[in-house]
């Protein structure tokens, strides 16, 4: 049995737009499923606009991850045919400026944690010199000046090879953190090959 729309056309106001911005295409991911469970019948754009009792809809994907679901998903494919997608996370700013950024945002202090929890440290200046206070096993502190951590040898796993993904990679091989034969990555959509 056929369930009715929401609203119908008498009831539908022009004005009444609709602009969702979307961080990992949770809107139509919803929208599809409440569709598909429902068994509404969608032909036509307006068939969707009906249902949500709007004059207009516009989706704005934000994210990569967003528009992976798209594509993967044959009903979220059919209904995106219906509703105006705005693809802004495969647009060029976002993926070579803004990725760049997250990129440092997210490494620097992930690699900055991950010596600190290695050597129980806390930074502090004395004097105007930077120097590490070091916890050793009796429970006292000992200050010791700053040394850069070696983590050539380690081996690192990358998560994603998105646009983030792949500038995290960039920066730790450009800061010399990493040797590029020790970074891994795994990601389902894309291929990394490490030299």
């Amino acid at each position: 049995m056929k369930e009715k729309f929401v609203g119908n056309s008498d009831d539908m106001d022009n004005n009444n737009k609709l602009l969702v911005l979307d961080d990992g295409n949770y809107f139509l991911e919803s929208l599809t499923e409440l569709i598909h469970k429902r068994s509404i019948d969608v032909k036509e754009s307006k068939d969707v606009f009906r249902f949500l009792n709007v004059s207009e809809l516009v989706i704005v994907e934000q994210t990569q991850r967003g528009i992976i679901k798209i594509e993967d998903n044959k009903y979220m494919r059919d209904l995106s045919k219906f509703i105006k997608i705005i693809n802004v996370a495969e647009s060029k700013p976002k993926k070579d400026l803004e990725s760049r950024y997250v990129a440092e945002s997210l490494a620097i202090p992930i690699i900055s944690h991950i010596y600190d929890l290695l050597y129980c440290k806390t930074s502090t200046n004395i004097d105007d010199q930077a120097v590490d206070v070091i916890i050793d096993d009796s429970g006292n502190d000992v200050i010791k000046k700053k040394q850069k951590l070696n983590l050539k040898k380690w081996k690192v796993l990358v998560l994603g090879y998105g646009a983030v993904g792949s500038n995290i990679i960039k920066l730790m091989i450009q800061e010399d953190l990493f040797l590029s034969s020790n970074i891994y990555v795994y990601d389902r959509n894309r291929e990394y090959k490490n030299k």
